[in-house]
């Protein structure tokens, strides 16, 4: 199922009081990835867009 999608990084903690969330991106060139519209996230098997 996630054969269209790859890992980019993780979620390491709580941010905020908005429900911000710090990711660390395991990439090589991270700013890349810094004006992404959208990412998706594996919960529970599922990717769900955020």
């Amino acid at each position: 199922m996630f054969e269209d999608y790859f890992y980019l990084g993780k979620i390491t903690k709580i941010f905020g009081l908005k429900g911000e969330v710090l990711v660390f991106l395991d990439t090589d060139e991270p700013h890349k990835y810094y004006n992404l519209k959208s990412v998706f996230f594996d919960i529970e098997g599922e990717p769900i867009p955020f």
